[in-house]
């Protein structure tokens, strides 16, 4: 850092205390809403790092302002003093967050992961900053369709399309103005990126929505940007028609709403980075699950949240990471291996509770046999080789092995929620694992 950079960190500092000192002021004289200088100090953090591609020639001065932004943050947290002088901007509000922690650090490695590049550091920043308050301020004071993401989180309808419609404008501004891509990619690249991000957003709880909104939207534009228009018009409508199923049939699923967007998000990274063979099994798993188990007061209820759907939907996507080493049909397998294991489990634990008088050795087959047919048909029709019908065959009885497993240790272990899920993940990887070897060696 040179002396001229030291000064512009001197001078983003001392603006951001100046505002936390003004909004403290706004706090105890005007009686300022709590949301409201959270926000107004959310601004301020975002617009002092816009023209940090323009003035910083390196990604040391944006840690050493984060630093120094924590630091400060930390200590009015666990100062009495310190609180007394400036506390309350940010902290005023009554649920928990660690949000106004995450932002300088995340936005510090979005410009060096950038590496000053204006649209993949401003597009992000300015999503952050601007779309992300907007929401907050809209669903605080008129949100009236409440949806609660995990975590406890209330958001609104009316908060999440307020942040795509300004998400869109802070996408679509700077790359028609800094970027050399057209009119047409520039519109798509847009709105797929807002859609994607307010998804984002919304499954978001305790301040991570500052993460993931800047980190993930620089992987999205990095993606987007390389695409052509055609491309990009079927990403929109794939994520918008994802979204869609979603909403509509939010009713007769048993997803939390923050489980029921997080399996969109999933959803669109099964569809992107594996294609369509690998989104079809989703859909199958999520449309048939409460038809061939139906539990109406599980629809009722809803109780399945953002750990069901990473248990089942994002540990199962390991396998589209592991494809180089198995090849393409072998990880498909695997994967619907996996989807097939949790329906068999899933189905085990709906005798239990539907028909506890049909004893074990007739459910654990049945259960395993109509999740086998479920997914392995779809694994079939997708794969779409000779081989396919014969590695479907093959993994047979590891789906019965497995949900016999299954009905084993269910039945001798009083796990919490979380660890319950953990063994079942556990039990349908290993599942999948013997299914899939079984077919490779074969």
């Amino acid at each position: 850092m040179n002396g001229r950079e030291w000064a512009l960190v001197a001078a983003i500092a001392a603006f951001l205390i100046a505002m936390l000192a003004l909004l403290r002021m706004a706090r105890t004289r005007v009686a300022l809403d709590a949301e409201l200088s959270r926000k107004g100090m959310h601004l301020a953090l975002g617009l002092s790092t816009v023209a940090y591609p323009w003035v910083f020639r390196s990604a040391l001065p944006a840690f050493v302002l984060a630093a120094a932004t924590v630091a400060v943050l930390l200590t009015l947290r666990m100062s009495r003093r310190a609180h007394a002088v400036l506390g309350g901007v940010v902290d005023g509000v009554r649920r928990a967050s660690e949000g106004e922690l995450y932002f300088p650090i995340a936005v510090a490695l979005l410009f060096w992961m950038s590496r000053g590049d204006p649209i993949l550091f401003l597009v992000p920043v300015l999503t952050l900053t601007l779309a992300d308050a907007t929401a907050a301020v809209i669903g605080v004071r008129y949100g009236q369709t409440a949806f609660v993401a995990d975590g406890h989180a209330r958001k609104s309808a009316e908060g999440s399309s307020a942040f795509l419609l300004v998400a869109y404008f802070t996408a679509h501004v700077p790359l028609a103005v800094l970027s050399p891509v057209g009119k047409v990619e520039a519109l798509l690249i847009a709105a797929t990126f807002a859609l994607v991000v307010m998804l984002l957003e919304a499954v978001s709880w305790r301040g991570l929505d500052n993460v993931f909104i800047p980190l993930g939207g620089y992987f999205l534009l990095r993606g987007y940007l390389r695409m052509t228009a055609s491309a990009l018009v079927v990403v929109l409508a794939v994520t918008a028609a994802m979204l869609a199923l979603v909403v509509l049939l939010r009713r007769r699923r048993t997803l939390t709403d923050g489980a029921g967007l997080l399996a969109v998000l999933f959803g669109y990274a099964a569809w992107t980075l594996g294609g369509w063979r690998w989104i079809v099994p989703l859909l199958v798993l999520f449309l048939t699950y409460t038809i061939l188990w139906p539990r109406e007061e599980q629809v009722r209820d809803r109780p399945h949240s953002a750990i069901a759907i990473a248990s089942v939907v994002g540990v199962s996507l390991v396998w589209l990471a592991v494809r180089p080493l198995f090849g393409g049909e072998v990880a498909l397998l695997g994967f619907c291996l996996t989807l097939a294991a949790h329906l068999a489990f899933i189905g085990l634990n709906w005798f239990r509770a539907a028909r506890p008088e049909l004893p074990g050795r007739k459910a654990i087959p049945i259960a395993a046999t109509a999740a086998w047919t479920t997914m392995l048909a779809t694994y079939v029709a997708s794969a779409g080789t000779e081989r396919s019908g014969y590695y479907a065959l093959l993994s047979f009885p590891a789906v019965l092995i497995g949900t016999m497993a299954f009905a084993y240790v269910a039945r001798a272990a009083e796990d919490g929620y979380a660890l319950g899920w953990v063994r079942q993940v556990l039990l349908a990887l290993t599942t999948a694992i013997l299914g899939a070897g079984a077919a490779a060696g074969a």
